[in-house]
């Protein structure tokens, strides 16, 4: 069998073309599920020709897809192996994976959102499809008041993740991007009124100023100026 142009001929490339072979006439044994596998990847040049199609076992699939992480001689062509092999971690494909294949799998997921770099036609087409799916199990429903306090509560003091931390990098970041940055009347208008339509606000019993609920509880109420706890 003659080892694609876009392989390196490496040890990982022996033993990939190996195990092909391996299967190429053997017939399926029952109580092992085997699937569909493509010789060449489609990304790199393959074909659904039957010639370009080996029935595997599933954990060999898994193998296989692991060995051409290790056999692509371009940096782009790894990257898309590494993502594949991350596709085994999805729920729907009903695979099982041990601890250590798991791994390698999330490795590779990792490595391939590291690296990837998204096209603008991509990008596009990614947007077109959000504002488009329907598919969101949770579209048109709300959470119960109940659920809503159980979120509150376990992301409050203590349970925060950034509880007493602090964070720098990120504050010099934001810092930069919004230096020098201008709103027009307009916008302003539209963010005060996407704030205060999406927050209930409070009335301080002390000074009757109406505040979000978290301003009130830190800046009103027994913190206010005009209680008879502030002025003691």
């Amino acid at each position: 069998m003659n080892i694609h142009p876009r392989f390196i001929d490496c040890l990982s490339t022996k033993l990939y073309y190996k195990i092909i072979a391996k299967y190429a006439n053997n017939s399926e044994t029952d109580g092992i599920a085997f699937e569909n596998h493509h010789i060449v990847p489609k990304c790199m040049g393959g074909s659904n020709d039957t010639s370009n199609i080996a029935r595997i076992p599933s954990r060999v699939h898994f193998i296989c897809h692991y060995l051409l992480t290790r056999m692509c001689e371009e940096e782009q062509d790894k990257i898309k192996m590494k993502a594949a092999v991350g596709a085994f971690t999805m729920r729907s494909t009903g695979r099982n994976l041990n601890s250590r294949e798991y791994a390698v799998a999330r490795k590779g997921v990792s490595e391939y959102m590291k690296n990837r770099v998204v096209s603008q036609e991509t990008r596009q087409k990614m947007s077109k499809y959000a504002i488009q799916r329907k598919l969101n199990p949770f579209k048109g429903k709300h959470h119960t008041e109940r659920t809503k306090n159980i979120l509150s509560e376990s992301k409050k003091g203590k349970n925060h993740p950034f509880y007493g931390k602090k964070r720098p990098e990120h504050s010099r970041r934001m810092k930069i991007t919004m230096k020098g940055r201008k709103f027009s009347n307009e916008h302003k208008k539209n963010i005060s009124k996407s704030w205060h339509s999406s927050r209930k606000l409070v009335k301080c019993s002390n000074c009757g100023l109406e505040t979000t609920k978290s301003m009130n509880t830190r800046w009103h109420e027994s913190n206010c100026k005009k209680s008879n706890h502030h002025r003691i």
